[in-house]
């Protein structure tokens, strides 16, 4: 982008000097001009009246006063904003940064960054004045806030945070939809401001603009999936299309898979759900609120048997029989658990442990080396892995396994301490 903000900023200006630098020396009259002697082919001077060219000298001044009172003020607008934002985010001096942020927004109210930190510095000020039950001081703060966001987006619409801001804001002054009325704000300069309700839209809108600007937006999709659930019946169809995308964007997020299959539940898609639940489930077993639904949805479909529930059962049993320590009861349920997710890492650790404690080291070596496979970033499972090959006097490979978590990481002190102890240098 040739002219994004960077390039407006700096490389621009640079090659617009150049390039003028260069007419103007190209204009001036030479000795060749002066002896009359042709000038080269292509040259072009345009002789003008006096009147012109004072006219331009004006023109030129008056657009050089203009540059001196804007850089004038962008100048002490970023002095004051940085002082603000550095600030902004300790609870204590929320006030100070709001006066600061407030200076910068006088000095220079069109910009961009000042706007959104000063809305967020409000946003901030009226959850504290909420804490404490200063309700009136909070919805206050509230509407500075929604005005700082509708600011923001004066300066610049293009970011899709303003737009998400803005939606959480109402979300909280319950313009989850359309038909709230005009919104009267007192402006930092003291000034009455009026947010046309029109305009504003809204907190569905906004977090659907947010969407519409970044697909990727894992907080919008689920804000605004709250607020469709606040009204399946009016609803029901657009969050079925929010969070139908939102798994194809994050097919690895268990609680938009848990959204969808709460939808579908209320829907009354028992067997969706289902499916569903399964899938969030491979994500991670052991997640309550996935089995909690799950439970109400095999009631629904009277499977007691359903290898889910099986499953379910097991996962109940798991930190019983750890705290237990009846390592093969536990052995027992990994078998029958890891086959139905053997993609889980916490299962398949697990697994290895319960090998490792009852000495069964060829089961405890492949289940360590899966384990590896699944999260090859987490040297956990190589670590008892080199200390199962230790048990066994198997120092070589347990060499070697330190050595590859040394190429992983480092600055692993176990790892550099075991092979010290084994009085081998890296």
């Amino acid at each position: 982008n040739f002219f994004g903000n960077v390039s407006l900023h700096f490389c621009v200006p640079g090659f617009l000097f150049w390039w003028q630098s260069g007419l103007l020396f190209g204009m001036e009259k030479t000795e060749i001009r002066k002896a009359n002697v042709p000038m080269p082919a292509g040259y072009h001077y345009v002789p003008l009246p006096d009147f012109y060219k004072k006219a331009l000298v004006g023109a030129g001044i008056v657009f050089s006063l203009w540059v001196c009172s804007y850089n004038y003020r962008r100048e002490f607008q970023e002095i004051y904003y940085f002082r603000g934002f550095k600030i902004s985010k300790t609870s204590q001096l929320l006030d100070l940064a709001r006066e600061e942020l407030e200076k910068a927004w006088k000095w220079f109210p069109t910009e961009v960054n000042t706007n959104y930190e000063l809305a967020n510095t409000y946003a901030r000020l009226a959850h504290e004045s909420g804490k404490i039950g200063l309700n009136t001081q909070m919805d206050t703060w509230r509407k500075k806030s929604l005005w700082g966001y509708r600011e923001s987006l004066r300066a610049n619409c293009g970011y899709d945070e303003i737009f998400f801001n803005l939606g959480a804001i109402q979300s909280q002054m319950g313009m989850t939809q359309d038909g709230f009325p005009d919104i009267a704000v007192r402006r930092p300069d003291d000034i009455e401001s009026v947010e046309s309700a029109a305009d504003v839209h809204s907190a569905i809108f906004n977090y659907s603009r947010a969407i519409a600007i970044n697909p990727l937006s894992l907080d919008a999709y689920q804000f605004l999936g709250n607020v469709y659930f606040t009204d399946l019946t009016k609803y029901a169809d657009n969050a079925r299309m929010l969070f139908e995308q939102s798994v194809r964007v994050y097919p690895d997020s268990k609680d938009l898979w848990v959204n969808l299959a709460f939808l579908q539940i209320k829907l009354n898609e028992y067997e969706k759900a289902y499916c569903t639940l399964v899938k969030a489930l491979q994500l991670d077993p052991f997640y309550e609120l996935t089995r909690k639904n799950l439970r109400a949805v095999l009631a629904q479909l009277n499977r007691p048997n359903d290898p889910m529930a099986q499953a379910d059962r097991d996962l109940i049993k798991v930190n019983e029989l750890i705290n237990a320590r009846d390592w093969n009861g536990l052995a027992a349920v990994c078998r029958r658990l890891v086959p139905l997710f053997p993609d889980n890492f916490t299962l398949r650790f697990i697994q290895a442990n319960v090998y490792f404690e009852i000495h069964d080291w060829p089961n405890a070596e492949k289940a360590y080396l899966e384990s590896a496979r699944i999260d090859p970033h987490n040297t956990a499972p190589l670590k008892n892995l080199s200390m199962a090959y230790r048990a066994q006097g198997k120092n070589g490979e347990a060499l070697a396994i330190y050595r590859q978590i040394l190429e992983k990481d480092p600055s692993d002190q176990q790892a550099k301490a075991e092979l010290a102890a084994m009085g081998v240098a890296r």
